[in-house]
């Protein structure tokens, strides 16, 4: 008789961030001080580290809700700090890094956006022959590279695709390769080689057939912010 492992649990660390990923998703300021206070006591009790940062980034996402207009308070610009610092010490990065990275990313100049890129970047070509790893890191830079088009920061749009291009995709993957097809889309409208935008229409097509809900929507999404934006 053949036996299965059952899969490992998810760390109540990665929980807690996946709920906070949710909440501000949602706009919900009334959970994210919730989870606040949760990551808070958490920190106190059992003196993890990480509950420290996800403290900050509940933080964040309040101020960025509740007073997006105003300058962070010196406590929170601190906290963030120490925060991007515990990430560029890293040799390794977890999805949970990538993830605490993503949640921050949009709240960075752009010259922090790209030391942090560039500290994940170097980190995940030590395992990125690891296929979860890969489309892991992959979905990283093009939710990353979509934000850019999102906020309008071609530089950035480049830089990222760039990394895209050095990272060696899973064999038996479907998504790694349409995501870097999408991006070669948006690049080549950017620098207007092809302003058809027929490499990320072909794509979107693939996933739709496919039947990959998620990556549908936030093809058409993004399509939709290039289009605005070329009208």
């Amino acid at each position: 008789m053949r036996l299965h492992s059952a899969p490992l649990p998810t760390p109540p660390v990665e929980q807690l961030l996946q709920q906070i990923q949710r909440a501000i998703g949602a706009q919900d300021s009334h959970q994210l001080r919730q989870l606040q206070a949760r990551a808070s006591q958490l920190a106190k009790a059992t003196h993890a580290h990480r509950y420290d940062q996800l403290t900050t980034l509940t933080r964040l996402a309040l101020h960025h809700l509740t007073t997006p207009h105003q300058p962070l308070a010196q406590s929170l610009e601190t906290a963030l700090n120490a925060l991007i610092q515990d990430l560029l010490n890293l040799q390794l990065w977890s999805k949970y890094d990538l993830m605490l990275c993503s949640q921050i990313f949009t709240s960075l100049t752009p010259a922090r956006q790209t030391i942090l890129l560039t500290a994940a970047h170097k980190s995940f070509h030590k395992y990125q022959q690891l296929t979860d790893e890969s489309l892991t890191f992959m979905t990283f830079l093009a939710n990353q590279l979509f934000s850019a088009v999102h906020n309008n920061q071609p530089q950035l749009i480049t830089q990222i695709y760039q990394m895209m291009t050095t990272l060696t995709l899973p064999t038996k993957q479907l998504v790694p390769p349409l995501l870097l097809k999408f991006c070669r889309g948006i690049v080549d409208d950017l620098t207007k080689q092809d302003q058809s935008l027929d490499a990320c229409k072909q794509a979107l097509a693939i996933v739709r057939c496919l039947h990959v809900q998620y990556w549908d929507t936030v093809f058409q999404d993004v399509l939709n912010d290039l289009q605005s934006t070329s009208n």
